[in-house]
């Protein structure tokens, strides 16, 4: 299984913040946030940037690598400056209504070292220092920031930002209130526009799919599972490694990556997954071409208003 981040739209941040009665807050970020007005003033949307991870592996066996279809894949950065403009209409949308706005939302950075393929872990575990000392869980996410700051929501609020009651009924008006279309989560979809990397995420499916059953790959992947067979584990194929309960799960991780370093197993099957993605690329060229200008266009726009 390929793990990777997908972009969120930003009525379902908002929506499970509300859920769980609390806002997320980077680790590196000030306290701004948590000073932002619940009145009708708009306040600005913060956008928390300090610490963020580099965009590639910073170590072991795919230090460095970037497959091909990340060209026209969002980068995180850029999904949370979208995710901030569109937080920033929203908030505007909902303040000059005379409504307060009372979920104020900040981002957290990613548990792992990340870029939109996640290389890191794309091939299993590759990062020597996370296998030392968490095997194969995900660092933990430094969450002492984090405070609760979204108000209990009103019905109005509610149905404002949402367009919809609490039942689900569309809304164009409430309580003497005008309601936009689809609410003020409808409003800043139109305003910012909508990010659009389905098809280059397919692809990037198709490609993982199709490179793990290359002769390359399959011959690499034995190789390492006779290497972990060396050392008193066995195992078939590194996304199975996890499943081990013979040894500490720090010790089986960092054999892994040793293995997988021995044979050269990531150099193997990320030479082959990126030819694939190279040919998946040149056949549908034009379509992947016209997403990513849609993209910069709304990212542009996204930049503007934030």
């Amino acid at each position: 299984m390929t793990i990777r981040r997908v972009a969120v739209p930003a009525g379902l941040v908002l929506a499970l913040a509300l859920a769980a009665g609390t806002a997320i807050a980077n680790e590196g970020g000030s306290d701004n946030a948590a000073e932002t007005e619940t009145g009708t003033e708009t306040a600005a949307v913060e956008l928390v940037n300090e610490g963020w991870p580099a965009p590639m592996a910073a170590s072991g066996p795919a230090e460095g690598l970037v497959l091909p279809l990340e060209d026209y894949l969002i980068p995180y950065q850029d999904q949370v400056a979208w995710e901030t403009a569109r937080r920033t209409v929203e908030q505007e949308c909902v303040t000059e209504r005379g409504l307060r706005w009372f979920a104020p939302v900040t981002y957290v950075d990613p548990s792992i070292p990340y870029n939109t393929m996640n290389t890191p872990r794309r091939y299993g575990i590759t990062v020597l220092a996370d296998a030392e000392q968490y095997g194969y869980e995900l660092p933990p996410l430094d969450t002492a920031a984090a405070t609760s700051r979204s108000a209990e929501a009103t019905d109005t609020e509610i149905a404002v930002l949402t367009g919809r009651t609490d039942d689900g009924q569309e809304v164009a008006e409430v309580d003497g209130i005008e309601v936009p279309e689809g609410g003020c989560y409808g409003e800043s979809a139109r305003t910012v526009g909508e990010l659009d990397e389905e098809l280059a995420n397919e692809l990037a499916g198709q490609a993982m799919e199709a490179s793990e059953t290359h002769p390359d790959v399959v011959a690499a992947i034995a190789d390492w599972s006779a290497c972990m067979a060396g050392h008193g584990f066995t195992v078939a194929h590194p996304y199975e490694a996890s499943e081990i309960t013979t040894a500490p799960a720090t010790e089986v991780a960092v054999t892994d990556i040793g293995c997988k370093e021995e044979v050269g197993l990531v150099d193997t099957w990320f030479a082959v997954e990126s030819a694939i993605q190279e040919d998946l690329i040149n056949e549908h060229r034009a379509a992947l071409d016209g997403e990513r200008e849609q993209n910069a266009e709304v990212l542009a726009t996204a930049e503007a208003l934030r």
